[in-house]
């Protein structure tokens, strides 16, 4: 906490100092590309990953001392609307007319992520080698899912609707994840080319994690009997508050970045959380491959559960029970960035486009384009547009301020559900200030 608290203090500092001074405009060539500059570069230029905040790693390489702050927040679904998913995940009600406009969006598979984010980091400045140093700690929460679309209407509108029918409960996909990330890395550009790398300490907190590769349920006529098969396991660790320095999963994740740049546009290759964590200490597991035939079950709705003996039908499934140690693979992002500098009349604008993947079962790729403005007084502003992943269709914008010694950026990547959450899936929020010295 004492490290929070003297962060805080140096970028209320630099606030201080940068509103006393009076800037320029700093040409454009200059604050686009090059990583070695005695001037900040424009911080929407490097704000290119749509889904993270910044790494250290990845933050401006200028030849100066930087301590950051900054959260994300994201939840991206391909029919999941946000207020569906907040009510899901607070308990709270969820509504016929919810559910619906849910189902009226659920293409065969169903994909949903959530990802929160929020830490510090410092940048240490070389001269004379011309070499960045980082050191990081950030906060992390993430949460995926992806399921065929027969297993959300048997979970939320019961199994009626399938009499006499066989839903699928196969690639069900599940995992609630929380952990801290300690971290250090380097940087160095040299002429045209630019490098990083970023190795982390992972200390896990919490876990869940569920795999359902192949199941199905038949529902006779009237409900007389329900047929279920089922390929699961189910791991957990730690299912609830720790204190800070708990350690019931530890691990290790890199970061790279390799680039070149010239005046006029930049081209990298990023790899983000490449890594795992073990969790070995009080781990339970869960599993069963089976299938069985239970009598006299109607299901009305797996969000009410009154109607429903759960200790009867546990002792059915059968699952076993063990406590052995298990490992979560991270959502490893490979991306590819390409930036070209416009100059317009009077400002000029940075186009951005990217194309990223992630280990997640039924990712495949997300792409986005972005425009970014250079504007008087060192403002800045951008507008992007992207469709993939885990997501439908998102529209963001964000706006930044540089002063001498400070900058800030605030937006979000997803404008459409964060507005009208009733009606679209996905939403976000990002927010960073940095002080230089």
């Amino acid at each position: 906490m004492r490290n929070f608290y003297t962060a805080l203090t140096l970028l209320i500092i630099s606030a201080s100092t940068a509103s006393a001074q009076d800037t320029t405009t700093t040409k454009a060539a200059d604050t686009a590309c090059h990583c070695v500059k005695v001037t900040p570069p424009v911080p929407t230029f490097h704000n290119d990953h749509l889904y993270h905040s910044l790494s250290p790693l990845l933050s401006e390489c200028y030849d100066a001392n930087e301590i950051q702050l900054d959260f994300d927040f994201h939840v991206n679904s391909n029919s999941i609307v946000t207020t569906f998913a907040g009510a899901f995940l607070t308990g709270k009600e969820i509504t016929t007319t919810l559910r619906d406009r849910v189902a009226g969006y659920a293409p065969r598979m169903i994909k949903y992520e959530d990802e929160m984010k929020a830490g510090l980091a410092y940048k240490h400045y070389f001269k004379k080698p011309s070499v960045s140093l980082y050191v990081s700690y950030y906060h992390r929460n993430m949460r995926f899912l992806s399921t065929d679309r027969d297993a959300f209407e048997v979970l939320f509108y019961g199994n009626k609707r399938f009499e006499d029918k066989t839903a699928s409960l196969n690639n069900i996909n599940f995992e609630n994840l929380m952990y801290n990330q300690y971290s250090i890395g380097v940087s160095k550009s040299d002429g045209h080319f630019f490098g990083g790398l970023n190795v982390s300490f992972l200390q896990g907190f919490s876990d869940q994690q569920v795999k359902n590769p192949r199941g199905s349920l038949y529902t006779a006529p009237y409900g007389e009997y329900l047929d279920v098969a089922y390929s699961m396991t189910f791991n957990q660790a730690n299912n609830g508050a720790s204190s800070f320095f708990d350690l019931d999963g530890k691990g290790f994740s890199a970061d790279l970045q390799l680039g070149y740049n010239t005046d006029k546009w930049r081209l990298s290759v990023t790899v983000q959380d490449l890594g795992y964590i073990n969790w070995n200490r009080r781990p339970t597991n869960y599993t069963g491959d089976t299938a069985f035939r239970y009598n006299g079950v109607v299901i009305p709705d797996l969000t009410n559960l009154s109607g429903i003996k759960i200790d009867s039908v546990l002792a059915t499934l059968g699952p076993k029970k063990s406590n052995n140690a298990y490992s979560t693979n991270l959502p490893t992002i490979f991306q590819v960035n390409f930036s070209h500098l416009v100059k317009l009349k009077k400002n000029s604008m940075i186009l951005t486009a990217s194309v990223n993947t992630r280990l997640l079962k039924n990712y495949y790729a997300y792409g986005y384009v972005k425009a970014a403005f250079l504007l008087d007084h060192d403002w800045t502003t951008s507008v992007s547009a992207g469709a993939g992943g885990y997501s439908l269709f998102n529209l963001g914008m964000d706006v930044g301020k540089r002063w001498r010694n400070l900058d800030f950026i605030i937006g979000s990547n997803n404008l459409i559900g964060s507005l009208l959450p009733m009606y679209f899936p996905g939403s976000s929020a990002y927010f960073r200030v940095a002080a230089h010295f």
